[in-house]
């Protein structure tokens, strides 16, 4: 009786592991195929090229290997004119029409500090960017912030460098999109 527990018991135990190792699995594989899907989807809206998204790539694996470091930068898209003057009109005229969007290695591990930001929302950018929900001026000096609704709500935060015209990533995070009534 007590080996028929035995084999029983363990029997369940082995098919628990399989079940939970096929499950880990599948995970990976719909992880993987996001990050596709949503690199093909960038590709196919023209926002970013292969050289700008592998450019984003290698930047993200410096930012992870060398904490310290700052130099390194990627400029993604330039500041449209609808952009310059919307964005003009929040920072009571400043021109901001010669400026390009950037990312550094600072903002880039200052965003994926937050559990919830990956790599493929950073390569959403562009696309935040151009179809943002609201726009308005950060709590901190000439800061932007964006937000664009998806599942959840995007946040996400540019600073103005005016000596190198750019608007850089300070942060990105993700938020619980409230219930619509």
């Amino acid at each position: 009786m007590r080996n028929t527990v035995k084999t029983a018991l363990n029997l369940q135990g082995r098919a628990f592991f399989h079940f939970y190792a096929v499950l880990c699995y599948f995970f990976a594989f719909m992880l993987f195929f996001q990050r596709l899907f949503t690199i093909n989807c960038i590709l196919q809206t023209k926002m970013l090229t292969r050289k700008k998204i592998n450019a984003l790539i290698d930047l993200y694996r410096k930012s992870q290997s060398d904490k310290s470091g700052n130099r390194k930068f990627v400029e993604l898209v330039s500041v449209t004119k609808k952009q310059a003057a919307q964005l003009g009109k929040l920072f009571n005229g400043v021109d901001l029409a010669d400026y390009t969007h950037s990312i550094d290695e600072s903002g880039l591990r200052h965003a994926l500090k937050h559990p919830d930001i990956s790599i493929s929302d950073i390569l959403l950018i562009p696309f935040i960017i151009a179809e943002y929900d609201k726009v308005y001026p950060g709590n901190k000096p000439f800061t932007i912030v964006y937000e664009k609704e998806f599942v959840d709500t995007v946040v996400y935060i540019e600073e103005i460098r005016t000596g190198r015209k750019k608007l850089v990533l300070k942060t990105m995070y993700k938020r619980k999109t409230k219930a619509r009534k």
